[in-house]
């Protein structure tokens, strides 16, 4: 079974496997916090697009500068390690919530703004990414061209 990030990032939609045990991140430190996230995934499962959509804005206004900090200092992908891959918390999570984000207005049928929030999510922070449950690093910016592609809006 596939946890959050391989069903995000594999199929480029969100089809939500009960046993989602991935999140961008495994914060530990106590100046960063992604509490807001781990919610929003549950109330994203239930459907509950209204209160996604209020956690995610709170995590993405909270954490985007550092993300976007996170971002500048890349040229290419964290690949070297795990521990490599994982030092960009914040960026990580950034990348995960603003694809979340995309498909909760999508499917609320609030598209301009999906394309917006996916079109951010490519421009800002593209070389976030996501700890699948079976040990691989996927890319929310993938799936969010794909549905950018996909649904004819284009770049």
């Amino acid at each position: 079974p596939y946890g959050w990030a391989c069903v995000l990032c594999r199929r480029g939609g969100l089809q939500c496997a009960p046993e989602y045990e991935c999140l961008a991140t495994e914060a530990k430190s106590s100046e960063y916090d992604n509490k807001d996230l781990v919610t929003a995934l549950t109330s994203f499962r239930e459907k509950d697009y209204e209160n996604t959509l209020i956690l995610l804005e709170k995590f993405i206004t909270e954490h985007k500068a550092k993300a976007g900090e996170e971002q500048k200092s890349l040229r290419e992908y964290p690949w070297e390690s795990k521990e490599k891959i994982m030092s960009y918390a914040a960026l990580n999570d950034i990348s995960l919530a603003m694809l979340i984000k995309g498909v909760a207005l999508q499917n609320s049928g609030k598209d301009h703004e999906a394309r917006e929030t996916y079109s951010q999510l490519i421009d800002r922070f593209y070389y976030g990414q996501c700890l699948c449950s079976q040990g691989s690093y996927e890319k929310p910016a993938v799936p969010a061209q794909v549905r950018l592609t996909e649904d004819g809006w284009g770049f």
